[in-house]
């Protein structure tokens, strides 16, 4: 049974630290006509002295872990380019004529379109992205503007992609701030209405902080600013108080009501409203809040995705923006455009977390119409699939989501699971790209080899710290590379073999299957071998309380596996033994035990069939899966893979295009 007891991964000195020793002479050769084994093999046995020295966190995982980056540096909006746009579109070096810092993941952009000679939309998305969706829709003759969040991808220099649907129009770009590994984190708020003012050419100050659930120490807000009858034609500014940055926040038509999201920073827990022309009201309406700290949620952009496309009316229409593409199942809110169209009455749109009702509109509409707003609003649902609810106040309409990042609250660390294994390692050193922290859980290769301890376990142990143990997952758990290494005819020399059932240093094996070990190639001392590869892996400083965390046995071709010759009915035998020596130990210490592999015809090629009475039969499994497009499509796969052994199938290594992460299937 899988233990509840998670990995207290403990700091250690090695003065400090007492463990059995596993070191000791080399076994002898087996009594085959083959060679001997070189009795240099005994550092089979030796376990890795930066283990000790390198090791993680002292305490247990923490019950929520902020992943790095994503966090929110807002500026006075400024117009970073502008110029004519001819369909298909063009490319803008956006990053550097806005002069944010190279470290930045996204960037938050007011994109205005003026004069469009045609009915049509405007896309900005990542440089050469597969994006899908719109900012904005306009039609002919209509100046327009619409605020989206674009990942800035540091191998094409923060270029993005501006696409016009159709000939030519003037696109302006103003930033208004950008994420990255230093700022503030986000709260979603439910929308609240914190002003009205009639406002005209004069700037109007509107007190924010502390209002509509805004933290007194805020340092920048996200509001539904709506221009309600306006007297004239012209556009409204959103600026911090007292500052009035030449850029519009959305342009208006005399008498047509308009909505936009602004993301502006505080001024003395301020901002301030005016118009270019006329008067309006001008409403007001708090959907978020950025401040210091780490109690918010960061952001985690992507490539524009549609989520979903559905009709709606007056009652409340759920739709589904998380466990979709990339998109991880437990975020905890998202940015993205909500487009109207195909309205059959004049009316507005709501957008809201489910299970809310806010007064408050996210974007008015006219009958026969199409609108889009951005909207980041909190997410509600389980841990694979997130939704939020879209009416309308009057008619019917068709709505379609475009999702453009995720925020995350730490509660799931960076939504999925990730692999930390000893590839890239040198020294007691991992390379960079195999230190992910902050997962929501961890699978640490306890090994380098078959037998052969992990010389980056510390390291490994310390990005594993930082796991939440989330997803119906453990924290922290381990992996071995499984691998019998003898065939009937030649035994690899640089490799020991037991000569009897006791284990140099360790423990005597008792209760096999096959009886006892008397230095031959066969089941019994097969079975020995992997009880003694477990007792290596498991006697490691720095892996405390190995019984209480689950353990997993790769089983694959690529490992330190010999394929039987023809199905070899005695070499699947000793394989099959040697996987139930491994299992034997780890559950006599209390540990659970599964088996990863790709499928179970793989599997069933080294070790054959496994007979019911048999302690694999009924392990649980983990699949390594490389035919999903995304991180849904591997979450999908798991009630349709096939289970390796009579198990449950338990998590998917996925393996995409530009990611690999764990996913759980529980």
């Amino acid at each position: 049974m899988l233990s509840s007891r998670r990995l207290a991964v403990v700091a250690v000195v090695l003065a400090a630290f007492v463990t059995t020793a596993i070191a000791g002479p080399a076994f002898a050769a087996p009594s085959t006509d083959a060679a001997a084994p070189s009795a240099a093999a005994t550092a089979l046995a030796a376990t890795a002295a930066s283990a000790a020295a390198s090791s993680a966190s002292g305490a247990q995982p923490p019950a929520r872990s902020l992943p790095d980056g994503g966090r929110y540096t807002p500026l006075d909006t400024t117009r970073a380019w502008h110029g004519t746009v001819r369909a298909p579109g063009t490319a803008v070096e956006l990053q550097t004529l806005a002069h944010l810092p190279a470290d930045a993941t996204a960037v938050v952009v007011n994109v205005e379109v003026e004069h469009p000679t045609q009915d049509g939309w405007i896309r900005v998305a990542p440089y050469e992205s597969p994006a899908q969706g719109a900012t904005q829709v306009f039609r002919a003759g209509q100046t327009v503007s619409g605020l989206t969040t674009v990942a800035l991808r540091v191998n094409v220099g923060g270029m993005v992609d501006v696409t016009l649907s159709g000939g030519s129009a003037t696109v302006y770009l103003d930033v208004a701030g950008s994420y990255g590994p230093t700022g503030s984190t986000y709260d979603p708020l439910p929308p609240a209405r914190i002003a009205a003012p009639s406002v005209g050419t004069a700037p109007v100050r509107v007190p924010v902080a502390g209002r509509g659930g805004v933290p007194t120490d805020a340092t920048a807000v996200a509001l539904n600013v709506e221009v309600g009858s306006p007297t004239a034609a012209g556009y409204v500014r959103v600026t911090p108080a007292g500052r009035d940055a030449a850029v519009a926040s959305q342009e208006f038509e005399r008498g047509r009501t308009i909505s936009n999201l602004v993301i502006v920073r505080l001024r003395d827990g301020a901002a301030q409203v005016k118009l270019s022309a006329g008067r309006a009201t001008v409403y007001v309406d708090v959907v978020g809040a950025y401040r210091p700290g780490d109690d918010g949620s960061v952001f985690v952009p992507e490539d524009p995705v549609r989520v979903g496309t559905t009709t709606v009316g007056r009652t409340a229409t759920p739709v589904q923006v998380t466990g979709i593409g990339d998109i991880p199942g437990a975020a905890s809110a998202v940015a993205a455009t909500v487009e109207v169209e195909r309205t059959t009455a004049d009316g507005y749109v709501r957008v809201t977390t489910p299970g809310t009702d806010a007064q408050v509109a996210t974007q008015v509409f006219s009958a026969g119409g199409a609108q889009s707003n951005t909207v980041m609003p909190a997410v509600t649902g389980t841990d694979t699939a997130r939704s939020i609810d879209v009416r309308v106040s009057a008619g019917t309409a068709r709505v379609d989501v475009d999702v453009v990042g995720y925020f995350l609250d730490g509660s799931v660390g960076i939504g999925f699971g990730e692999s930390v294994s000893s590839l890239g390692c040198v020294g007691s050193k991992l390379p960079a790209s195999a230190a992910t922290r902050h997962a929501a859980f961890v699978v640490v290769s306890a090994d380098h080899g078959p037998g052969e301890p992990n010389p980056c376990l510390g390291a490994a142990l310390d990005v594993a710290s930082t796991a939440v143990g989330a997803l119906g997952q453990p924290a922290v758990q381990f992996s071995l590379q499984a691998g019998h290494w003898f065939t009937s005819s030649a035994p690899d020399p640089a490799h020991p073999w037991p000569t009897s059932d006791t284990i140099p240093g360790g423990p005597t094996v008792t209760g096999s299957p096959y009886g006892s070990c008397h230095a031959i190639v066969d089941q019994a001392c097969s079975y020995v071998l992997g009880y003694w590869h477990a007792v290596i892996a498991a006697r490691q400083p720095g892996i405390t309380d190995p019984g209480a965390h689950r353990w997993w046995l790769k089983v694959d071709t690529d490992g330190g596996w010999v394929v039987p010759w023809l199905g070899s009915t005695r070499e699947l035998g000793r394989n099959r033994a040697y996987l139930e020596g491994e299992t034997a130990y780890l559950e006599s210490i209390g540990a659970s035990v599964g088996v990863i592999g790709h499928t179970p015809g793989t599997v069933a090629q080294l070790i054959g069939t496994v007979p019911p009475e048999s302690d694999l039969a009924q392990l649980p499994t983990s699949t390594i899966w490389q035919n999903a497009l995304d991180l849904a499509a591997a979450r999908r796969a798991c009630t349709t893979v096939p289970p390796i052994l009579g198990g449950p199938v338990e998590m998917l290594s996925f393996q995409g295009y530009d990611r690999s992460a764990l996913v759980s299937c529980r």
